[in-house]
């Protein structure tokens, strides 16, 4: 899909200036297009919800993960202070 949209914007962009470029009355140069020869099966509906399903629960248990990480940090912190302060 990619190669194409760069096909197509070189094509654009070549028409454009090329062609005004060119005096009234002169051919213009032959163009060869390249189409890509073999396309990408793409999963259906169903293989691509259950994908980023998947993805999701990961993310959020990371998430989860991460925020209990924090919250023991701080708690720590708390009774870090709380210990420092009790000996002075």
């Amino acid at each position: 899909m990619r190669t194409s949209s760069l096909v197509l914007a070189r094509f654009l962009f070549l028409f454009i200036f090329t062609g005004l470029l060119l005096p009234s009355g002169a051919t213009s140069q032959r163009w060869e297009f390249v189409y890509p020869r073999q396309l990408i099966k793409l999963r259906n509906c169903c293989e691509l919800l259950e994908s980023l399903k998947r993805q999701q629960e990961e993310l959020q248990a990371a998430m989860k993960e991460e925020e209990e990480e924090e919250e023991l940090e701080e708690e720590e912190d708390k009774h870090s202070q709380v210990d420092h302060m009790c000996s002075l």
